[in-house]
């Protein structure tokens, strides 16, 4: 079995997979362990995999979840050496693969959230853009205006109030 570290290859040894085959080892106490075991469940889930199989999984995700002692993992078994060339070859994938930091990716989730939000209001003021060319019947010219004007003041007071916010900042970008 191949954990991907050669102290962990030494010591763990299972008959049923092969020494040279890939595997990835999660310990109770990283402190995302659990997180990863239920998302694997997930798509196990969505792609036809036992049900069995994905309740095992949930199980051992339960257990890694109620272990007391988590950590976020470290480079330890790491030289300095080793640790700046993985982290070369990291950032090099993520070039190649267009990805942004995770900073980047959050502010743009956050982005879209906002453009969501502000859409219905998007929706309205395009709305009452739009009535301004619309003649109401019944209604005299003064009553018209002064229901333009109060729209105008409304929409004009919500627009502020959601710059201020930052709900347009998305949409108008």
């Amino acid at each position: 079995m191949k954990t991907g570290r050669d102290d962990l290859d030494a010591m763990i040894r299972v008959a049923s997979i092969p020494s040279d085959e890939p595997t990835f080892l999660l310990r109770a106490q990283d402190d995302q362990a659990a997180n990863a075991v239920r998302a694997w469940a997930e798509f196990q889930l969505t792609n036809g995999a036992p049900m069995a199989i994905v309740e095992q999984a949930l199980r051992q995700a339960d257990a890694m979840a109620a272990w007391a002692r988590k950590k976020t993992p470290d480079a330890s078994h790491l030289t300095e050496a080793e640790r700046k060339q993985l982290e070369y070859a990291f950032e090099r994938r993520r070039w190649s693969l267009g990805a942004r930091s995770a900073e980047a990716q959050a502010e743009e989730r956050g982005a879209r959230d906002m453009a969501d939000k502000a859409q219905p209001f998007v929706s309205l003021v395009a709305n009452l853009v739009a009535l301004k060319g619309i003649f109401v019947p019944g209604a005299d010219l003064a009553t018209l205006c002064t229901m333009l004007d109060t729209i105008g003041e409304v929409s004009e007071r919500l627009m502020a109030d959601a710059f201020e916010n930052g709900l347009l900042d998305a949409v108008v970008e």
